[in-house]
């Protein structure tokens, strides 16, 4: 198991198992693309790069579709992780879609978006990991974590 992986272990502790399509229809069609954003968080990875990172709140007012009562607490933290050549902002339908429901973290990956340029050395996928997992214990809860990536990110 690659140094990566074990980091991605740590942090989880267990597994939630669940899936969601998002229609695009669901989102209101005003709302311009790349235009969803949070207060912007920077997460210093272990080498020293910083990472952009922005965490959406889980608001209980917010109790979505068909629900019948308002859960206090919010049931997963939901962390985002784009691809090769893109950026947080590729999530703007699932944005739109859990926006209040969950507790949601999006962050652009090194080299990527809104985060500093790395060195060619720790352009690695281990670094990568270890950067996700930077990004996971800066921003704490006690829910459990499930990640969803894109085809390079997964």
């Amino acid at each position: 198991m690659s140094a990566g992986r074990r980091a991605l272990a740590a942090v989880s502790g267990r597994r939630v198992a669940r899936a969601r399509v998002v229609d695009p229809r669901e989102v209101d069609p005003d709302i311009e693309l790349g235009s969803l954003h949070a207060t912007p968080i920077t997460v210093v990875a272990d080498d020293g790069v910083p990472l952009y990172v922005e965490v959406d709140e889980f608001d209980p007012a917010h109790a979505g579709p068909g629900a019948k009562r308002r859960p206090a607490a919010p049931p997963v933290t939901l962390v985002f992780i784009h691809g090769y050549s893109l950026n947080l902002d590729c999530w703007h339908f699932q944005r739109a879609a859990y926006g209040g429901l969950v507790r949601a973290v999006y962050y652009d990956q090194r080299s990527h978006g809104r985060s500093e340029r790395s060195s060619e050395q720790h352009a690695t996928i281990d670094q990568l990991g270890g950067d996700l997992r930077r990004c996971c214990t800066t921003s704490p809860t006690t829910t459990p974590w499930c990640w969803s990536g894109t085809p390079w990110a997964a």
